[in-house]
């Protein structure tokens, strides 16, 4: 919160001193800046701060940032902001900062719900026995849920039916094989709630109405957040599509209002890796582009461009947090995005209309994604070493290009011909006056050649050598002058 009221501030301060241009500078490297804080406070932010030792502590309360969800080892997954912790003599602590929370007990609860959990810490993550709920979702999320469960209901636990739930509500029945392939080639990104599906309905809205598509899309990117829960990264893509910015600007209006709204959203490591992606895509895309279609062809340097630059933005933090990064995305990424737009069609079709060559067509799609993350998977870790040597590779072809297109500007201005036209002494008038001729002779200053001699102009004198008949006739009452 203390971030979003500096940034304000100092955007209300520059738009009064600063022009325009200054503004948005400004504004850029508030963005760089803030990302950057948010990178490097991660680590404590992520971990729950408690006034004693969190060995004595055995029940903890706090409200639900996101929907409970089930895990791939079949826990179900609580993100809770703490509001309060008790020791086993039932004493109060204090408590702050976003705790991650697991139980065997699986149940769908609401965002928003406070909730109390009797069990013990292990490493930072509280393992709970039980739990139950201390206030009611209200009547807008008990409707929320029973649509929820509905779609659950028609999507059965199948696994080509529990990837497409999965690709449209951020939520599985159980286990998944597809996602944990997609985790080990560094793809995960795909199944996760982002941009990437608010492009599927985006692009849904632009083909029904083409004129007003842009508010039929974001109508219906409001709609999906609310089904699918205030997840950081779908938070932060459905702000930006809303935002009227461009580029940093807009990455940096985006995160001033979650930093207000929800500010432990940005201490996930969803949060993180969203930002440092779209950061990469705001400032390195062009680059990075410009590197690649002199080597390959426009199609494919479009292609795969825009996953570089994401993976080079997001690969420093999953170094600092991992230690390795996983460059194999790059290559799966564009299909696997096909693939899951091809799901999130085929899902939505087979909710409305439950046929059986629909859920044929799961069965490839899930087939297809499980072979491509697979082949990827296949392929081991990179390190810090890598990554610097793809840093200094395409910064070394950035100082060519640029070197290059630096020179041939200056060899085009070296070959270039300068004329100068002077006019003549013998017929200068104005066109519009009753003695201008029909004509304006106009000599252009042309270096010496050899010529049997010069036109002399009347009254002039002799005319300048070199010149010799090199001048043309403007018709006047063609429009010259």
């Amino acid at each position: 919160m203390l971030l979003a009221l500096v940034a304000l501030s100092g955007i209300s301060s520059a738009a009064l001193t600063f022009s325009r241009q200054r503004m948005a500078s400004l504004a850029r490297l508030m963005a760089l800046s803030l990302c950057l804080l948010q990178a490097l406070a991660i680590s404590p932010c992520s971990r729950p701060c408690l006034s004693q030792e969190a060995a004595s502590c055995t029940r903890i309360r706090g409200r639900l940032l996101e929907d409970s969800r089930l895990t791939s080892t079949g826990w179900t997954f609580f993100s809770l902001a703490l509001q309060g912790s008790y020791d086993q003599n039932g004493d109060r602590l204090d408590a702050r900062g976003l705790c991650p929370a697991i139980c065997r007990s699986y149940g769908l609860v609401s965002h928003g719900t406070e909730l109390e959990m009797e069990g013990s810490f292990s490493d930072g993550l509280f393992i709970a026995s039980s739990f139950k709920a201390l206030s009611s979702p209200g009547e807008l999320s008990e409707q929320r849920l029973r649509l929820i469960s509905a779609i659950e209901k028609r999507l059965s636990p199948d696994e080509p039916r529990n990837l497409a739930l999965m690709l449209l509500l951020g939520r599985s029945q159980q286990p998944s094989q597809v996602s944990d392939l997609a985790k080990q080639a560094g793809s995960s990104h795909i199944l996760a709630l982002s941009g990437m599906h608010l492009g599927f309905f985006t692009g849904l809205a632009a083909l029904i109405l083409r004129k007003r598509g842009r508010i039929l899309g974001i109508v219906l990117c409001l709609a999906f957040l609310w089904l699918a829960g205030p997840k950081p990264s779908l938070l932060r893509s459905v702000i930006m599509l809303c935002l009227p910015l461009k580029g940093l600007d807009c990455l940096l209006g985006a995160l001033i209002l979650q930093e207000a709204i929800n500010p432990l959203s940005l201490c996930s490591l969803g949060g993180l890796y969203s930002y440092l992606a779209m950061l990469g895509l705001v400032g390195l895309l062009r680059y990075v582009n410009g590197v690649l279609k002199t080597f390959m062809p426009l199609w494919l340097s479009g292609i795969l461009s825009s996953s570089l630059a994401a993976l080079l933005a997001s690969a420093a933090a999953s170094l600092a947090l991992e230690g390795s990064f996983r460059p194999q995305a790059l290559l799966v990424s564009y299909l696997g995005g096909l693939l899951a737009f091809s799901v999130m069609a085929v899902g939505i079709l087979y909710l409305l209309f439950p046929l059986s060559w629909l859920d044929w067509l799961l069965q490839i799609c899930c087939k297809a994604m499980k072979g491509l993350f697979g082949w990827a998977s296949a392929f081991k870790p990179a390190g810090l070493c890598t990554y610097i040597v793809c840093c200094a590779v395409l910064l070394t072809l950035l100082g060519l290009l640029g070197y290059s297109r630096r020179r041939m500007n200056r060899r085009r201005e070296a070959y270039e011909l300068g004329f100068r036209l002077r006019f003549s002494n013998c017929n200068q008038s104005l066109a519009s006056s009753p003695w201008a001729e029909s004509y304006q002779e106009i000599r252009p200053e042309l270096p010496p050649v050899p010529t049997s001699g010069g036109n002399a102009c009347p009254g002039s004198g002799q005319g300048e050598q070199g010149m010799g008949d090199r001048s043309w006739n403007w018709d006047l009452d063609e429009g010259a002058s």
